[in-house]
Parts: C-alpha cells; sequence; structure tokens
C-alpha cells in the first residue's frame, strides 16, 4: 500500500496546488486494510503551509474534491486543523483517507 500512500500524496500535492497553494508533509503514516470485499490503506498526513485562508477552503472542500490515484479510489477522505497558526508561521493540518484498490 506504500504505492497508494505516494499516489495520494501527490494528488493532495496536485489539489492543493490548483487552490493556489502547497504544503508540506511534515509527518505521514500508511497502514493496510481489508473489509470482508475489499482490500486497500488508511493514510494519516499531517501538513503544513504558509497559506492559513487557502488551507482553510481546501481542507474544507476536500470530502467532495475530485481527486485521482491511479489503481485506487478514495473511498474517505477528511481533515482538521492542528493550528492555525503554529509559532513558524505555518498552518498545521491532519488529514486521514481511506483508500481502496480497484
Amino acid at each position: 500500500m506504500i504505492d497508494a500512500d505516494a499516489k495520494l500524496h501527490r494528488a493532495l500535492m496536485r489539489s492543493a496546488e490548483r487552490a493556489g497553494f502547497g504544503f508540506e508533509v511534515v509527518a505521514s503514516g500508511c497502514r493496510a486494510w481489508r473489509s470482508a470485499t475489499f482490500e486497500g490503506a488508511r493514510h494519516e498526513l499531517t501538513v503544513a503551509s504558509h497559506s492559513p485562508d487557502a488551507m482553510r477552503q481546501w481542507l474544507h472542500e476536500l470530502p467532495e474534491a475530485d481527486m485521482r490515484v491511479a489503481g485506487h479510489l478514495i473511498a474517505d477522505i477528511g481533515a482538521v486543523f492542528v493550528n492555525e497558526r503554529a509559532q513558524d508561521g505555518r498552518s498545521v493540518a491532519r488529514i486521514e483517507a481511506l483508500t481502496v484498490a480497484e
């Protein structure tokens, strides 16, 4: 599922670029997930950006975003702000997602 994790990171970065800002992944993790009929991965990312307003809007729209992850479907995605104004001036958010292999 590392492949799905890297692809999800790229899809999120492209989505943020289309929204007019960038972010840095400061922490991430991925673990295998499976149900009786599907297999995939649970992803957790902590991201930081110097564009808090753009990031806030992007995070709000993220669950409905049209993102493609080749070979996988984004079954669920959401985010919460961890710190809107960290000491270094960046905003920090945590994104959690579930991808399912096609």
